[in-house]
């Protein structure tokens, strides 16, 4: 009778013991899946600042350009600008 009671406290301790490691693990791993969608955020939000800033330095050579071909072109009122 004895060893039937030690058996089932023994099941108990292992049951509350792999639940507790259960949640424990849970909120580990919810907390480094933030992290790395926080890093992931901000690694993309950097290259998207990146091709922006690239984007308005081709947009702005793209209309020298065409102010260019316009004076070449004969419109006067188009004359570039000489950087």
């Amino acid at each position: 009778m004895e060893s039937v009671l030690l058996g089932g406290f023994f099941t108990a301790l292992l049951t509350i013991l792999g639940l507790l490691f259960r949640d424990l693990n849970r909120k580990i791993n919810g907390k480094v899946s933030r992290e790395l969608c926080q890093e992931r955020t901000h690694s993309l939000f950097s290259q998207l600042e990146r091709q922006e800033r690239i984007l308005l330095r081709t947009e702005q050579r793209l209309i020298r350009i065409e102010k260019r071909l316009a004076y070449l072109n004969g419109e006067q009122g188009n004359e570039p600008d000489f950087d």
